[in-house]
């Protein structure tokens, strides 16, 4: 067996440089993109973004920063998706969903996807023990963040139409 069969499934004691290191770790799977599916996602996404932000938010902000949080899981799931991965169900997947969105996104993108990480330990305090009350500031900064990230799954889902040069040197589309 290959140095990579020998360490597929073990978990990653630094962080991922590459899509492959999060696969090898059993936490992504290489598959076809699946376009409806993101597309469905990605209209889930929208609903529970403005369920957290324009419902939730004033009866339970608690609640409304796991729903935000969910959807912003869902956009780097999507993203995924789109370059030929899947999450897997290992402890650690939602993890390896935002350590791979941060991977295809760029090091620019890092600030935005470190906060949605926040809000996932937050949902993770939330469901499995103790937690702090969200902050004002840090779910409406999760809002637009996840706003952002649902913009970008749609800009990669739909991307506008690749402009050609006909013969006389002027754009086509």
């Amino acid at each position: 067996a290959g140095a990579a069969d020998q360490r597929r499934g073990q978990r990653l004691t630094m962080p991922a440089r590459s899509l492959d290191d999060l696969a090898i770790a059993g936490l992504l799977q290489a598959k076809p993109p699946d376009r409806r599916r993101v597309n469905r996602w990605l209209a889930r996404s929208r609903k529970d973004l403005d369920l957290a932000a324009n419902l939730l938010a004033d009866v339970d902000r608690d609640r409304a920063m796991a729903v935000a949080y969910e959807a912003g899981y869902r956009a780097c799931a999507g993203i995924l998706d789109l370059a030929g991965f899947r999450v897997t169900s290992q402890p650690g997947h939602h993890h390896a969903a935002i350590d791979g969105a941060t991977l295809i996104l760029g090091e620019e993108r890092r600030p935005l996807l470190r906060r949605l990480d926040r809000a996932r330990r937050f949902r993770n305090d939330g469901l499995y023990g103790d937690v702090a009350t969200a902050g004002a500031r840090e779910f409406e900064q999760l809002i637009k963040d996840v706003a952002w990230l649902l913009d970008e799954l749609e800009s990669r889902l739909n991307p506008p139409p690749a402009r050609r040069q006909g013969h006389d040197g002027l754009a086509r589309y």
